[in-house]
């Protein structure tokens, strides 16, 4: 999925001379490196995926609300400090 991610970024924002910032740990240095050209494409990036979602999840019969929360209610079990 991350080359998939990084395939289309690169795809889309190289014309612009943005490189992508998705690699990890460096992320919240590179995060506050970005100029506005770079903010605007991750920002871009960051709404196509949530339409594609809710698209997707519309489309399924998922209701993100209720999904969404449940989810975080078994990520507070498995990932408790206790």
């Amino acid at each position: 999925m991350y080359a998939a991610l990084r395939a289309r970024w690169c795809a889309r924002c190289r014309g612009r001379g943005v490189q992508p910032f998705l690699r990890a740990p460096a992320l919240s240095e590179e995060r506050d490196a970005l100029g506005s050209v770079e903010r605007a494409c991750v920002l871009d990036e960051f709404a196509d995926v949530q339409i594609y979602l809710l698209e997707l999840a519309d489309r399924s019969g998922v209701g993100m609300v209720a999904t969404v929360r449940a989810k975080m209610v078994k990520n507070a079990v498995e990932y408790s400090a206790g």
